[in-house]
């Protein structure tokens, strides 16, 4: 491509040349050329310096063609050193643009890294965190372990380091109450049990929920049950004293009702107050009830039916 350009370069300046002597009449075609004027020669003789004399054969010898060497030269200097200043511009923009493009890269790994740092910090926290929750985990386990009365060891390690006494079966108004359903079932062959477990004397049928609902009463107690002859729960008294609202009492006493109710054993709540006579009154209304209501089940069952005791 270089060579092709100075090839053009020299044809024009060729044509240059051509045109210059056009104009100067020093090329002119042959029919056109006129015999040369011979001039007088002056007679006064032309001295000339030696060094003008010396530089002539120099001026002399620069040739037009020498002079469009000088130019096409001059030519491929000035584009040389533009196609030169091309290549180092574009080579200086492709390193710009590199630059440029590494900086972004290096601002984008930096703020992933901060990113991760923080997300690195937070993983620490929380691994902190589940560390302490685990060690107070297995503390409390350990002693959740060593207090559990299910372990016969413990058991017998809480009983060996405690000192036991007795003491009364029946506070004062319980045994006051005692007393007077002993006086009720004198001569009818029923007995009073004091302080018995629900759990001793109600029972669950088959069900969804017969496990849960034995559980909701199993560790209740009744302070007084009377009993048939036959040993069968007919009437449970609780004695309200000064001391029993306490508590959850309301709560524990909504149960005992129900579960009574269900099992179809009646209930008499007494109080300080109660005299025997009122209490010896309210027994034999509700084993009045209780009989009834067992005689009309029974009835029920002999019929085919089925029912709920009346309450």
């Amino acid at each position: 491509m270089m060579a092709l350009l100075a090839l053009l370069l020299s044809g024009a300046a060729s044509g240059a040349e051509a045109r210059r002597h056009h104009r100067r009449g020093t090329h002119r075609p042959a029919h056109h050329r006129t015999a040369p004027v011979t001039r007088p020669t002056p007679s006064v003789p032309v001295s000339v310096p030696v060094a003008a004399t010396a530089s002539l054969p120099i001026v002399g010898a620069i040739t037009p063609a020498m002079m469009r060497g000088g130019l096409v030269a001059a030519l491929l200097s000035v584009v040389g050193a533009a196609a030169g200043w091309f290549h180092s511009h574009r080579d200086r923009r492709r390193l710009l643009l590199a630059d440029r493009e590494w900086r972004r890269r290096v601002a984008e790994l930096e703020t992933s890294l901060t990113a991760e740092r923080s997300r690195a910090a937070a993983l620490w926290v929380e691994r902190d965190a589940a560390r302490q929750t685990l060690t107070e985990w297995e503390h409390r386990r350990e002693q959740a372990q060593a207090n559990s009365v299910q372990d016969t060891e413990n058991q017998l390690r809480f009983i060996g380091g405690t000192r036991l006494h007795p003491k009364p079966l029946l506070n004062d108004g319980e045994g006051r109450q005692f007393w007077a359903c002993l006086d009720f079932v004198r001569g009818r062959g029923m007995k009073v049990c004091p302080q018995v477990n629900m759990g001793e004397f109600i029972g669950t049928e088959w069900g969804d929920h017969s496990g849960r609902a034995f559980r909701s009463f199993n560790s209740k107690r009744v302070d007084l049950l009377i009993c048939g002859e036959d040993w069968r729960p007919l009437i449970a008294v609780e004695h309200q004293g000064k001391g029993h609202f306490q508590g959850d009492a309301e709560d524990r006493d909504r149960v005992k009702r129900l579960a009574l109710d269900r099992a179809g054993i009646g209930l008499v709540e007494t109080y300080d107050e109660d005299h025997r006579g009122a209490v010896l009154a309210a027994l034999e209304q509700e084993l009045a009830r209780i009989l009834d209501d067992r005689a009309d089940r029974a009835d029920r069952a002999d019929r085919g039916g089925s029912g709920a005791p009346r309450r």
